[in-house]
This record gives structure tokens, C-alpha cells and sequence, in this order.
């Protein structure tokens, strides 16, 4: 492709990573995803070393996962679906700053057609079979019903295929049900210009305000395939930019027994490897129902880093130093922890803007938005965002496949009012 350099990817190495700076921090480059080979156009199955990337916080890229034919056959779909008036305007139009609408860049091209609309719980028109080629969309969710079964096995997550009803098989297996099951899918459209900030799919339950335990799932594992014609994204942008941690991480990611990851320990010269830092919202205490810790791969031990505490104010708006002098008992542990992604305040921004140690120990990884390429990753653990397009549109198949969350016993702090009353 002209005008890049050529990347090759193994699941024990990276070849060709270019020197890209970024505020003076420890960073790497990535260029994935480009024209799928003929190899690349038969690999439909998940390898080893796909589940390994996922489970290490990193993107696993299948490049030609889709057949050429299905991908021509999504895309006129979606465009038709498009053109016909059926999209809607991206509930994530939020994440656009108003600076980036003053200088172009219109929240509002961003645009979905979903198979279920969570604000009225009923069906989308992507499950729909009388629109469009719906025999189209049948064969790809059935596409994806598989591929779920396959990470289900392949990263010990079990739950993602209980939906609460019985599988159906053979012509009984509809686009309704097989779209109802898998949560959420829907097509994308970014348009020209369109770009979307750095974010991360899922957070920790507590950590969302009062609504956070309303529903019964979360988002487990984040996929997307690209629908687009051959895409050069020197020239065309688009390109789905991650954030993976460079040291390798000495646990699984994204949740532990049911508590989800709210962030790492950095690697240090006495522990050279990333710990996942999990929120057990289940304590019991007067002090608070939240504790955070780590767990060892090997034998699954936790280590515990905190006292007890409330996760609403000390987490739920807080900064990486804050949780480093207030929280965080373990020698072992101190200086070293920081969010998976800090939560969005006009407080948290202004300290991450001014904080020495942000991005440290981060590498930047570009996928290519080619037509038939799988991206897969761990909806917690991997914080991404869409570089802007560039005179063209890009379509996606994308969508997220879900688990149940633990409940906890307690998930707020007494209310002095209340226990006035009862006084």
C-alpha cells in the first residue's frame, strides 16, 4: 500500500513497530488490517492466538473473516437501509466535545441501525426480516451466534451464551430471535468527517451513577466487522486507534469472579508485568461495600490493595492520584495504579492534562477498516476511538455480546437522613 510501512503480527511478537511519539511517554505503533490474502479470506475460526490477544487486553484482528460476497451484500444492504431513511443518529453523539463541533466535525453523522432499541424495549429494524436483505442479515447473525459460542469456550466465559431461553436450531432459528439473543447489533455509519473520542465499552457497575445496576448484563466482549470497499487509511482515515498496555498483564482482563476491572498496577522494575485491578462491590462494612485487588494467574489468589470504602464520590469522579493517597494501602501497589480509562469530568480531564505519568506504558495499535476484517476485544479492558474519515463513509457491522453482572449486597452509602428518621 503506498505510503506505509508493512506490520506483521504474531501472537508472541511485534515486527516493524515504528517510533511514534507521544507526549514523551512510552508508546508503540501498529498498522492491522490490510487487504485480506488469500489465507486471510479462509480463516472463519478462532485461533489460539486470537483468544490469547483478547485475554491479554489487546485487539484480535481476523482479516477476510467475512467473505467478499457477504461483505458486498452488508453493505449494499445498509446503504439501501440508509438511504430509505432507517438509520438513526449514534447515541454516542455525546462523546463529541462541542470544540470538535465548532471546528466541523458533526456529531450527528455518526449513525446506527440496531436490532433492539433499549429506550422503548422493543425490536430494531435491523431484525427486521421484511427490510432490506434480511436473508443477508440471517446468515450473518447466525455468523455470529457461532462466533459466540466460539469465545464462550475459547475465554472460559460461559454466561455469554445464557440468554434465558432455549437454543433453537435448523429454519426455527429466525432474524428476530437469533438478533433478541445476541444483545446488540446493529450496522455503523461514520460519514465524512465523522470520528469518535477515546472511550471504553464497559465500566464497573458502580461506577455509573445511579442506574448502574438497572439492567441485568453487561457488555462482555466488543466486536465490529468493517463493510467497506478496499480502504487505505493513510488517505481515507477511519482507522479504529487502541490503547493496550505494552507489559504483559499477569491476569486475565476485564472481570474476576464477577467484579469488573476498574484498573491496572503499572509495570515496575520489582514486578514487570500489568495487574489488572478488579472492584469487589460485594464487602460488608460500615465503612463501605467496595475493595480493590488483584488476583494471581497461576493460583488465583487475591492480594487486597484497599480498606473499604464507598465507590461513590471516591471512585465514581475521582483521579489516579486521589486513589493512590486515599485508597490504596499496599506498599507493593503505591504509584503504580491508574484507570483503564478515568472517569469524564471537567476535575478528571484537567489533572490527566497535567499528570506526567498519563498514557505511560501505553501502545497505540491502528486497525484498518478493510471490508471483511473481525476486530474482537475485551469491552472493560481496551480504550479506543475512531480517527476521522476522510471524504468517505464507512460502514461496520458492529455489536457487543453480553454477561450477567453480580449483583452486590450493598451499592450505596447509608443515607444520614434516613437514618435520622429511623432515630
Amino acid at each position: 500500500m503506498a505510503g506505509t510501512t508493512a506490520f506483521v503480527l504474531t501472537s508472541t511478537c511485534v515486527l516493524g513497530v515504528p517510533t511514534l511519539p507521544r507526549r514523551q511517554l512510552l508508546a508503540s505503533s501498529l498498522a492491522l488490517g490490510a487487504a485480506p490474502t488469500a489465507q486471510g479470506a479462509s480463516r472463519s475460526q478462532l485461533k489460539p492466538a486470537d483468544v490469547e490477544q483478547i485475554n491479554a487486553g489487546r485487539p484480535a484482528v481476523l482479516r477476510g473473516w467475512l467473505p467478499p460476497a457477504e461483505v458486498a451484500a452488508l453493505c449494499a444492504d445498509a446503504r439501501t437501509l440508509y438511504a430509505e431513511g432507517r438509520f438513526t443518529a449514534d447515541g454516542l453523539a455525546a462523546y463529541t466535545p462541542q470544540r470538535a463541533v465548532r471546528r466541523g466535525a458533526d456529531p450527528a453523522s455518526r449513525e446506527v441501525l440496531p436490532a433492539f432499541i433499549p429506550s422503548k424495549r422493543c425490536a430494531g429494524p435491523w431484525a427486521d426480516a421484511a427490510a432490506g436483505d434480511g436473508a443477508a442479515r440471517l446468515r450473518f447473525a447466525a455468523r455470529i451466534d457461532a462466533l459466540r459460542s466460539a469465545l464462550s469456550d475459547g475465554l472460559g466465559r460461559p454466561a455469554l451464551c445464557e440468554d434465558g431461553r432455549p437454543p433453537l436450531a435448523g429454519s426455527r432459528r429466525t432474524l428476530a430471535h437469533l438478533s433478541s439473543s445476541l444483545t446488540e447489533i446493529s450496522y455503523t455509519r461514520f460519514g465524512p468527517g465523522a470520528r469518535l473520542r477515546r472511550h471504553v465499552d464497559e465500566h464497573h457497575e458502580e461506577l455509573k451513577g445511579q442506574g448502574g445496576w438497572r439492567r441485568p448484563t453487561r457488555r462482555s466482549v466488543s466486536w465490529l466487522v468493517y463493510l467497506n470497499a478496499p480502504w487505505d487509511p493513510a488517505v481515507d482515515g477511519g482507522a479504529l486507534r487502541t490503547f493496550p498496555r505494552i507489559a504483559p498483564p499477569a491476569s486475565p482482563v476485564g472481570a474476576h469472579a464477577g467484579n469488573v476491572q476498574v484498573g491496572w498496577l503499572r509495570a515496575s522494575v520489582a514486578d514487570p508485568v500489568e495487574r489488572a485491578v478488579f472492584l469487589d462491590s460485594s464487602r460488608a462494612g460500615e465503612r463501605g461495600n467496595c475493595a480493590l485487588y488483584t488476583v494471581e494467574r497461576a493460583n488465583g489468589l487475591r492480594t487486597v490493595l484497599s480498606r473499604n470504602f464507598w465507590a461513590r464520590p471516591l471512585l465514581y469522579q475521582s483521579t489516579e492520584l486521589l486513589v493512590d493517597q486515599l485508597l490504596i494501602d499496599s506498599p507493593a501497589a503505591a504509584h503504580r495504579f491508574h484507570f483503564v480509562e478515568a472517569p469524564h469530568s471537567a476535575a478528571t480531564e484537567w489533572f490527566a492534562r497535567n499528570d506526567a505519568r498519563a498514557g505511560e506504558g501505553e501502545a497505540v495499535l491502528d486497525v484498518a477498516p478493510a471490508g471483511g476484517t473481525l476486530v474482537i476485544f475485551d469491552s472493560v479492558a481496551l480504550p479506543h476511538e475512531v480517527l476521522p474519515t476522510i471524504g468517505r463513509e464507512r460502514w461496520a457491522c458492529s455489536g457487543w455480546l453480553h454477561e450477567p453482572h453480580t449483583a452486590a449486597r450493598s451499592r450505596h452509602p447509608p443515607d444520614p437522613d434516613a437514618e435520622d428518621a429511623k432515630a
